[in-house]
Order: C-alpha cells, then sequence, then structure tokens
C-alpha cells in the first residue's frame, strides 16, 4: 500500500480518520466519540484535550486496522465542525479553557447590538447575519471574561482558533498556528473579498489581529506533521469546514449544485461559482479555494433540528418510536390534510430567520394518533428544505434539479422518497453517506497532491447513489406543501 490520503474528520459528536486511495475509493475507517458539556446562558463546551487525544488515537486505530505504515501516507486533509473556538498558550500549547461549541449561547445580547448597528455592515465584509453562531462572539467572551488572555497576549502567546487550527498545532508539533479560508468565512471576521481578517471588525470587537492563525488556501501545502506527536511524516494539503467537504464531497463542484445534510440540525449549502451571492436571509461563505487563486463560494441555509427534533419527541415528550417506524409518510400526510409540525423549537432559521418563533402544531383531531404526530415532524423537515431550496432558486435565479443529501435521517428510506416527493426533483444518497465530509476533503487534498485541478478530481466523486424519484404529481406536492406555507404564514401573524 502506498501513497494513500489520510482524511482527519473532527466532529461535533465524533471524531474520525479515515484512509483514501488516490482514487478516493475508501479503504477504512475509525472513530471515536467525544463527549460535550451544556450549562446556563446558553453555555456548551467541549474539552480541547479530548479532542485532539481522540483524534490522534482513530488515527492510529485506522492506520493499524487497514496496515497502512507511516511512509504510505502520502498526504493529510482536515475538516472539522465549524465556528467552536479554542484558545492555548504557544509556548506550552495548553488549552486556557473549554472549547466554546458553535452550539453556544451565551454571548447573545452582545449580538443583539451588532444586528440592530451593524448589520448591513457585517454581512457586506463577512456574508453573515450577526449571530453567536459564529466564532466572534466567543472569541470576544473569551478575551474579556478569563483574566489571563491580557497577560499573554502582552507576551505574545496567546493563540486563538477553530478547531482545525487546533489540530494542525498539535499535528504540526506546534510549528504552524494557521486556518483556511473556508473555516475562517464562518469566524464573523474575515473579509470574504480581500481574503484577511477585516481589520475594522476587529477593532469594533476589540480582538488583536496577532492572536488569530494564519489565513491559507484550502488547498494548499498547510502544514508538515511531526513524528513525534503525529506519530508519522506527511504534509496537510488541505484544510475545509465540514459543510463545505460535504459540498465537495458530493461532487457539487458546479454553479448552482446543491446538498443538504441532516444530523441534529441540517445544513443546505449551494456552489455559486467564483463569486459570492448575497441574500438577506441567507448566508454567503467560502466553498474552498486552491494555491493558484481560485475559489468558490456558497449559500447556505439552517434548519435548526432536524435528527435533533426526532430525539426531542423522544426524550421530551416521549414517544417511543424507533426510525423504522416511521413509515407511509406520503400515504400518512395525505390522509391528515392540514395536519402540520412547525420546526421552530429553537426559533425559525433560513430563510425566515425569526428566532422568537415557537414551535407549534396545528390541525390535531380525535383521530390524530402518535404516529401521525411522528409524521407530521419529519414531513417538516422536508417542508423546511424546500423552504431553503426556493430561497436559493430565487437568488440563483436558477431551477435546482436535483438533491443529494447525506446524515442520520437519510437511513429512513422513507423520509428520502417523501422529500423528492415534495420537492419534485431527484434525490440522491451517495453510497458511503457517512463518510461524505472526509471524501471531501480527502478530494481537496489528492488535488494538491497531484497537482490537478478539483474539476479532474471530479471524476471520482460522480458516485450514481441511491436515487429516488418524485413518487406523486406536482400538483399533488404543491398542495401539501402550499398548506406548509399557509399554515406558518398564520402563526407568524400571531
Amino acid at each position: 500500500m502506498t501513497g494513500v490520503i489520510l482524511a482527519i474528520d473532527s466532529g461535533t459528536t465524533a471524531v474520525k480518520a479515515t484512509i483514501w486511495s488516490n482514487s478516493l475509493r475508501l479503504i477504512g475507517s475509525a472513530s471515536e466519540k467525544i463527549s460535550m458539556s451544556y450549562g446556563n446562558h446558553g453555555m456548551a463546551e467541549q474539552n480541547p484535550a479530548e479532542i485532539w487525544e481522540k483524534q490522534r488515537k482513530v488515527i492510529r486505530d485506522v492506520m493499524l486496522n487497514t496496515g497502512t505504515e507511516a511512509s504510505h501516507i502520502a498526504s493529510v486533509g482536515i475538516t472539522n465542525q465549524r465556528e467552536t473556538v479554542i484558545a492555548w498558550d504557544k509556548r506550552d500549547g495548553r488549552p486556557i479553557h473549554q472549547a466554546i461549541s458553535w452550539q453556544d449561547r451565551r454571548n447573545s445580547s452582545l449580538v443583539e447590538d451588532f444586528r440592530s448597528d451593524y448589520f448591513s455592515f457585517f454581512k457586506s465584509r463577512t456574508g453573515l447575519i450577526p449571530d453567536t453562531y459564529f466564532s466572534a462572539s466567543k472569541i470576544q467572551w473569551l478575551l474579556s471574561n478569563v483574566p489571563k488572555t491580557a497577560a499573554l497576549i502582552n507576551e505574545n502567546r496567546l493563540a486563538v482558533g477553530t478547531v482545525d487550527s487546533w489540530l494542525v498545532w498539535n499535528l504540526s508539533g506546534g510549528s504552524d498556528n494557521v486556518t483556511d479560508t473556508s473555516n475562517a468565512s464562518r469566524t464573523m471576521l474575515f473579509n470574504i473579498h480581500s481574503l484577511d481578517w477585516d481589520q475594522e471588525i476587529l477593532d469594533i470587537l476589540r480582538i488583536p489581529y496577532e492572536i488569530l492563525p494564519e489565513v491559507i488556501p484550502s488547498a494548499s501545502h498547510i502544514a508538515d506533521t511531526s513524528t513525534e506527536t503525529a506519530g508519522f511524516s506527511a504534509p496537510v494539503f488541505s484544510i475545509i469546514g465540514d459543510q463545505q467537504a460535504s459540498l465537495l464531497g458530493h461532487g457539487s463542484l458546479a454553479r448552482g449544485q446543491t446538498k443538504s445534510s441532516y444530523g441534529t440540525g441540517a445544513f443546505l449549502l449551494t456552489n455559486t461559482g467564483p463569486s459570492p451571492v448575497y441574500d438577506k436571509n441567507l448566508l454567503t461563505s467560502i466553498a474552498f479555494t486552491d494555491e493558484s487563486g481560485g475559489r468558490n463560494y456558497c449559500l447556505e441555509g439552517t434548519i435548526f433540528m432536524a435528527g435533533g427534533l426526532m430525539e426531542w419527541l423522544r426524550k421530551s415528550i416521549k414517544i417511543d418510536f424507533n426510525d423504522d417506524d416511521v413509515t407511509d409518510i406520503t400515504s400518512r400526510v395525505l390522509k391528515n390534510p392540514g395536519l402540520y409540525f412547525v420546526n421552530s423549537l429553537q426559533g425559525l432559521g433560513a430563510p425566515y430567520w425569526d428566532p422568537d418563533m415557537s414551535g407549534a402544531i396545528v390541525g390535531l383531531n380525535y383521530a390524530t394518533s402518535k404516529e401521525d404526530l411522528v409524521v407530521s415532524a419529519i414531513a417538516s423537515i422536508a417542508y423546511r428544505t424546500k423552504d431553503i431550496l426556493k430561497a436559493f432558486e430565487a437568488s440563483l435565479n436558477i431551477n435546482i434539479n436535483s438533491l443529494r443529501i447525506d446524515g442520520g435521517l437519510t437511513n429512513n428510506l422513507e423520509f428520502n422518497q417523501f422529500l423528492a416527493n415534495i420537492l419534485g426533483i431527484p434525490v440522491t444518497v451517495p453510497a458511503n453517506p457517512g463518510s461524505i465530509t472526509a471524501r471531501g476533503a480527502a478530494a481537496l487534498s489528492l488535488s494538491v497532491l497531484e497537482q490537478i485541478p478539483m474539476e479532474e478530481v471530479g471524476k471520482f466523486l460522480n458516485e450514481s447513489g441511491e436515487s429516488y424519484s418524485p413518487g406523486i404529481d406536482r400538483a399533488t406536492g404543491d398542495r401539501i406543501y402550499n398548506g406548509w406555507q399557509k399554515t406558518l404564514s398564520k402563526l407568524k401573524d400571531l
């Protein structure tokens, strides 16, 4: 075995390591769960040391399981949970605080001020809507609330970055503090036009430029791993945020090609090509860049609860069901006209952005069963998907003719079919949906390793997968969806 690619996938609930051939064939994988702690005022934190130690463990595990020697690894690609912030002392590499998760909402009052005073300013520079979701407010909180940060800044010892920066720092033995443009574009500190940290925004937030990592292209010679810390020596040739990596892993390299990932929440991204496209109700980010100066942008829309909605039904409402029990979705929806579950338990995300809207169930009657409630909840995820796709189409002035999907919900074949029915377009699940983000990182790394453009790498990404065509006529699908929109409109007016 020679010339393989190691792809590191550092997620929110688990870290993974995968080995890929130079034709992007998956050779093997290993994973470990990581913990999350929640507290008052929207606190959500993780242990940076656990992230690194378990990431190092799964690297060793996948090498052992696949018989991969250190000398076999030709390049490394990294993909990671975005927006999560880690701060550490550059002298000894020790974190000075827990990692503040992308889920953390503790600095919401600061962001509310920005939303009212600086909405257009932040949107035009960063492509983002001011929100605690992004890294900026988390970094500002660390600087204001962790006493040792001031002394470390004075001594030029403080490093602050996202999870990719933390991994590269450790993989390289502390010699490189970097991030890529895709992750930087999710911080709310990065100018997506100049491709650098925006000094005016840093000044507003009182964040020193010097503590942030160097921003480099997503596909480039980023760093070299250290045998002492990583266990092998190889070049790191790619870094890319997990949702952008998923976009690439699906082979969505052309303008208008779109994917949706259904995890705890759902993330829809569409490729907008070499120029950014703005929409006040969608997020504009960098999909990836390369060392030749090439860049691709994307639009993103978020559904706050997808698989998390299923867990809420089980744990909070105590409705006992298995995913395999969610059957006959389309027929149940047709038998229950007017029954809609409004999926806004954490507010309503794109394209509405109504953080104060509460969830609701409309259309209950004496005959409504628990199965009907579960089906209406899972159906709402399909309706929300169509909401965002319609916003994408309006922004790009195109028709989206297919959707590639991944994530835990896609294990339910009935959901996949219902999604195709409501969207009125084919929906495709790839052959290995659980490794799609790692595949995107591996693809970027391969482009640098072989010195070939991503368009050529794309020939390895065009898997057919399992496709679902609409099984009902367009008029019926539209009638169901229009009922959803009417229900939503009435609730928004309350």
